[in-house]
This record gives C-alpha cells, sequence and structure tokens, in this order.
C-alpha cells in the first residue's frame, strides 16, 4: 500500500509512467477515443490547500510529469485573486503544469 506523502505520491507516479502515457487535461482532449488505451489524464481539483498543490506540482516536475491543476475561483480557503495565492498559482503554471477553472456548479442558483 501507497502512502499519500510526497515520497509515497512520487512512487505513485512512477508506477503510472511505467504503466501509462501520462498527459494533461488539454492533451487528453486531442487523443482520439481508440488511441485511448494506456493514457492516463492526470489531473487536481484544487478544493482546500494550495501549498499542498504546490507541493504535489514540484514531486510532479522532478519526475518529468505534468499534469493539469483546476483552481476554485470562489473557494472558501483561497482567493485566486490574492497576491499569495496567484504567485502559488504562476509557481505551479512555471513547472510546466496546465492551469484551468475549477466550477462549482452547486454554488450558483438555477435560473429558468
Amino acid at each position: 500500500m501507497i502512502t499519500f506523502n510526497p515520497e509515497g505520491y512520487k512512487k505513485l507516479l512512477q508506477s503510472l509512467v511505467h504503466n501509462y502515457q501520462v498527459v494533461t487535461f488539454d492533451q487528453a482532449v486531442d487523443i482520439k477515443s481508440s488511441e485511448l488505451t494506456g493514457v492516463c489524464c492526470l489531473r487536481h481539483d484544487i478544493d482546500y490547500c494550495l501549498n499542498t498543490a504546490l507541493k504535489m506540482a514540484s514531486v510532479e516536475k522532478d519526475s518529468n510529469i505534468f499534469s493539469s491543476y483546476f483552481f476554485l475561483v470562489d473557494s472558501d480557503y483561497y482567493n485566486v485573486l490574492s497576491e499569495r495565492s496567484a504567485a502559488i498559482i504562476s509557481e505551479i503554471s512555471q513547472m510546466g503544469h496546465e492551469i484551468a477553472l475549477h466550477f462549482n456548479i452547486a454554488g450558483y442558483p438555477i435560473v429558468k
């Protein structure tokens, strides 16, 4: 069993790379359904902690793996527009990871 800490995550990534072609969300969109066998789309919905996301991004970069990080614009735990949060998100992007929006539709009323 793999423990979920940086070293355990690195082992998980090594196993993924050994068994799959690891792609970002954007790359996965361009893959034909007939070519999906053996492909792993690695993405993260960041709901709570930017610091943990940064650590995971660093482990991935060190393993030469690039993934997609989806950030909430209305999180109770971070503000993507704050200087500190924007710096962390920028650092993740500069590592080569894809940055995207994680939209929580449950937070908005249905308009008829």
